[in-house]
């Protein structure tokens, strides 16, 4: 007895059905990172060092960071390490764009993210931006291999988005600046130990 073999306008369709198959979502994932980011060979020791260097100094800068003590105005905790008070808030009585995004990284590295945004706008970014250099320096130490973002915005243009949103941040600063002092004077603000 003959086997049985399906009609030859079948095998078309299911090859054709094959062929127009979907790609995965980590298809798509790794061939929208390659659109964005190439690698290339670190080429001199030099990059390499400062490679090393990011990839040491970032975890020892947050193990320092992990033990600074938090004030409860959320504002300062560069004081506590050594360096001198913000001269904005020192002078005006208002805080500068940067004052609690040392403080808000520390609630970070304590996973207090709520406190952390409440210091400062500016630190989850500026967390983030530090993690990710140290991943782009660990993947250069370990694989020999430098990653070359492609694609993104325009440096003009970047340059107005960091811009607005550290004005931004800077408005929102303020104004819990002058809300945890109120809360302070009442004796209402739960970070206050006395």
């Amino acid at each position: 007895m003959p086997h049985w073999q399906p009609p030859a306008h079948a095998e078309a369709a299911q090859g054709a059905a094959c062929e127009q198959r979907q790609p995965t979502l980590w298809q798509r994932a790794a061939s929208f990172a390659r659109s964005i980011a190439v690698t290339e060979p670190v080429a001199r020791r030099r990059e390499l060092a400062a490679d090393i260097v990011q990839l040491v100094g970032i975890p020892a800068v947050f193990f320092v960071l992990w033990f600074v003590p938090v004030s409860p105005t959320l504002v300062g905790a560069h004081e506590r390490l050594g360096l001198p008070p913000c001269t904005m808030r020192t002078l005006l009585g208002i805080p500068c764009p940067g004052c609690g995004a040392t403080t808000g990284i520390i609630l970070l590295l304590h996973g207090q993210v709520g406190l952390a945004f409440l210091a400062s706008l500016l630190a989850p970014p500026v967390f983030l931006g530090l993690v990710c250099v140290w991943a782009k320096s660990a993947y250069a130490v370990l694989f020999r291999r430098r990653v070359i973002v492609l694609r993104g915005p325009a440096p003009g243009r970047a340059a107005v988005y960091v811009f607005a949103f550290v004005m931004v941040a800077w408005v929102y600063k303020i104004a819990t600046y002058f809300y945890i002092m109120h809360r302070i004077s009442e004796g209402t603000w739960p970070l206050c130990s006395g």
